[in-house]
This record gives C-alpha cells, structure tokens and sequence, in this order.
C-alpha cells in the first residue's frame, strides 16, 4: 500500500532534505555549532507502513538543541547536576569541542586572614575536565543561555502550510475515486 502513495513520500523526502540544508545553513550563519555535533546529527526520516506515513526530523546525540534555539533563563532553584554532566564526559559538550582544559588552577579565596592564592594540579584529564564543566554549568546557572533562534527562524508556520499545498497536490496524484451508480 505504502507504492500507492509514492507522491506523497517524495514530498515528504523533498521536505526533509530542504528542511535539514535550512537549519544547517542556519546553524553555520549564526555560528553556533561549537563542536560540529548539532549539525551534523541533525536527520529526518521518512516511515512508510500500510498504515501510516511518519516523516520525523531529529538532532540525535545533541538533545540540548532546543536550549541553543530557546536558550534558557538563570537557575531559579538548585540543578540537578544534569547540565555540567553533558558538558562533561568522553560524550560531553567539552570532549566534542576539543577543548583541553588545564591541569592546574588558580583561584582566590577570602579567609580571615585576606585573600590567599590557592593553586590546584588535577591527577588525570577527566578530573580537569569535570572541574571545567562545572564551571561552565555554574556560569549558565547563574545567567543563563540567549536563545539563537537556529530552528524557530526557519521551521515556521509558513513552511508548513507550503508543505500543505505540496502534500495535496501529491495525494491528488495518488488517490483516486471512483464512484459508480448502480
């Protein structure tokens, strides 16, 4: 049954195949594709069964996609350790950039006896690497995210009612009725 609506598949194809070049295009002209993930996991897939064509678009491994789009307020309460932890890891934000964070710090802090310089050497890289991506979560806790508008620039209502029009004329091509009076 899925052959019977042929048309409308190839909408469906054509729709996804525009709608992905859009949104990449879109991601490279505000520059917001830090470490390449966004972009290039960014998929649509076309479902045919006997009873039902699913077209799905997906950003895969980088679930923060809508947060680059929405971006996201400052903390109001306390987090739940979820955001520093996609930053961190050998599948985290940090390990996608490429970035190599150092293996000593240095940091200030206020005692009774004034300001005293501490230093801090990390023992292994992934030690380095959770300390930075804790930094990096406490500085979007406390401001925030501005939103970039990646997708909600592009996916937009007008897009789909162009789809509309696309997917009834399509389905013109592929049903066909026939009454007989007997």
């Amino acid at each position: 049954m899925a052959e019977e609506f042929e048309s409308i598949t190839e909408v469906f194809k054509q729709f996804g195949k525009d709608t992905v070049a859009l949104i990449q295009k879109s991601i490279d002209s505000k520059k917001i594709n830090a470490s390449h993930v966004m972009r290039e996991e960014l998929d649509y897939r076309v479902v045919t069964s006997p009873d039902i064509t699913q077209f799905t678009l997906d950003f895969g491994k980088a679930t923060y996609a809508k947060y680059v789009d929405e971006g996201r307020g400052p903390t109001k309460r306390g987090g739940n350790g979820a955001l520093w932890k996609s930053l961190a890891g050998p599948n985290g934000w940090i390990a996608h950039k490429g970035l190599a964070p150092k293996m000593t710090i240095e940091y200030k802090r206020k005692t009774k006896k004034g300001i005293v310089i501490y230093r801090k050497t990390f023992t292994n890289i992934n030690e380095a690497n959770e300390h930075f991506a804790k930094a990096i979560a406490r500085k979007i806790h406390r401001n925030g995210k501005k939103a970039t508008h990646f997708y909600s620039e592009v996916v937009t209502p007008q897009i789909f009612d162009e789809l509309k029009i696309k997917l009834a004329k399509a389905a013109k091509k592929d049903i066909s009725l026939q009454i007989r009076k007997q």
